[in-house]
């Protein structure tokens, strides 16, 4: 099939939303497809949308989608869509220009392949003609990143002269696998403290998603300042719960309480969770003298002056405070105490028990 002519104007593919590239499951052939379907980068939970595209100054058009590599030469990648319109794990859709030249990608799923698997699942593709950027070279299996992939799209559409084009592929932003701690979306789901000294060194665990203990990093920070929390890979338990002991504020005389973001930052790409705030408080925040509570011992009495004497400039002596009086024992108490015997006298009667 030529490609579409070079004078005049030519007919163009253009993605209108992006598929959401973090929180979609990646899912072997024998799990299903209960994982749901891959959503528009603008999705939210009150209003869900769809990868779209739209395909302009053309007629008869005919649309595949197929997976690729993330980075160049963007290779056929061995995973698969699935879902409506899929087969082989390509999807084929026909836009009707007279109804709409855009069409979205209604239940679209990502389908996984184990690493034995993985050139059987290439070499069946290529033969199929699914390879959109014909590369050369079949991959290793060990170069391929089996946890993140590219949409490619790609159009073709009949020209005046009745002769099939085909338009330039044109690729999504990475989609990456749910289940990989190297690529998931980050979230703090609960931090046991909301606020602590502004001189920093104040522990706290905080509850995430899976995590790389390697290769995270807890930031503290507001519009001006940033500071990370001190741990290390040893106080990443299980993945998901991290101890660590705040960064001291950048202003140790703040007066008043100081709000800043907390949030989870992987090392390696610099992805960040959604923050969550964080107080931090004065030196002097909650030094003020302390209300007593509790019970009260009796005061001794003040010591009387002697008739025609000024009051005594020494401080009497204290005398010792008057105990509260004892609480009566119930009777049940009284009666369990009479039948149970002491632990001693218990040792003692089984001392003469022994032969």
């Amino acid at each position: 099939m030529p490609p579409a002519p070079g004078p005049g104007p030519r007919p163009h593919l253009v993605i209108t939303e992006q598929p959401k590239q973090r929180g979609m499951r990646f899912r072997y052939e024998c799990e299903g497809r209960s994982a749901g379907s891959i959503l528009g980068e603008s999705s939210t939970e009150a209003s869900k949308t769809l990868p779209a595209i739209e395909v302009g100054r053309a007629r008869g058009r005919d649309v595949t989608a197929c997976l690729v590599w993330k980075d160049w030469p963007h290779r056929v990648h061995p995973h698969s869509l699935v879902g409506k319109d899929c087969t082989d794990g390509v999807c084929r859709v026909r836009l009707r220009p007279h109804v709409s030249p855009r069409h979205s990608f209604n239940n679209l799923g990502i389908q996984c392949v184990r690493k034995k698997e993985i050139e059987a699942a290439i070499e069946r593709k290529i033969q199929q003609g699914i390879d959109p950027y014909n590369g050369e070279s079949r991959p290793h299996p060990c170069h391929v990143d089996m946890n993140v992939v590219r949409i490619c799209f790609q159009a073709s559409y009949r020209d005046q002269q009745g002769q099939t084009r085909r338009m330039d592929p044109v690729l999504s932003e990475p989609v990456y696998d749910k289940k990989s701690t190297n690529t998931s979306e980050l979230r703090i789901c609960r931090i046991n403290k909301e606020s602590g000294p502004c001189t920093g060194g104040e522990e706290l665990y905080l509850l995430c998603d899976k995590v790389q203990k390697e290769d995270i990093s807890v930031v503290f920070s507001t519009a001006s300042w940033e500071g990370r929390a001190d741990f290390s890979q040893a106080d990443v338990h299980r993945q998901i719960a991290i101890v660590f002991k705040t960064p001291p504020y950048e202003d140790l005389e703040i007066v008043e309480p100081v709000t800043v973001n907390v949030f989870l930052q992987r090392l390696t790409d610099g992805v960040c969770s959604e923050p969550l705030p964080f107080t931090y408080l004065p030196r002097d925040h909650g030094l003020t003298t302390p209300i007593l509570t509790g019970s009260l011992k009796k005061l001794p009495a003040k010591h009387p002056a002697s008739p025609g004497h000024p009051p005594l400039s020494q401080p009497p002596t204290t005398q010792a405070a008057e105990p509260w009086p004892l609480q009566p024992v119930p009777p049940w108490k009284l009666a369990v105490l009479q039948v149970v015997p002491t632990l001693s006298q218990l040792v003692t009667k089984a001392q003469q028990l022994q032969p």
